[in-house]
């Protein structure tokens, strides 16, 4: 499997994303980004660890130390 994150700051054109994506034949799915982390927060809570939000300055430090360039 493969995931693909794209910033889209018009959410109206999610549509065209999910027009081009069936086009390939693939099976997808689109989702916000409010959405994404509600779902990886309660997978969080599900398995009993503890969560916190990030602010964008702080996420950024944390990837740079892994390695990651925003």
């Amino acid at each position: 499997m493969s995931v693909v994150v794209i910033r889209i700051k018009n959410e109206e054109n999610t549509s065209l994303l999910k027009k081009f994506i069936g086009t390939l034949h693939e099976k997808a799915e689109v989702i916000s980004d409010k959405d994404y982390r509600d779902s990886m927060f309660a997978k969080l809570l599900e398995e009993g660890r503890k969560s916190k939000s990030l602010s964008p300055a702080q996420a950024k430090k944390e990837l740079k130390k892994r390695g990651i360039n925003v």
